[in-house]
């Protein structure tokens, strides 16, 4: 079995289901899936926000104190 995924226009997303639709169920499964469409941000957190691996990447900082003196 393949998975296509397509990306449809709402001016031909009607025609495209119905064509689906008549294929034989046996064949072929139809799911619908929902993309929450999000605001266009250029900014570096909303790139790993919306990034494919977010929930599986953990970026930590150890909290870090600076102690020497600094001369001018």
């Amino acid at each position: 079995m393949y998975t296509i995924k397509l990306d449809v226009n709402d001016k031909i997303y009607d025609k495209v289901m119905f064509f689906l639709k008549s294929i034989p169920v046996k064949n072929i499964r139809v799911e619908k899936i929902k993309v929450k469409k999000t605001k266009d941000n250029n900014d570096i957190v909303s790139f790993f926000q919306s990034s494919p691996i977010a929930g599986e990447v953990l970026l930590e900082r150890e909290f870090q104190e600076y102690t020497d003196r600094i001369n001018f």
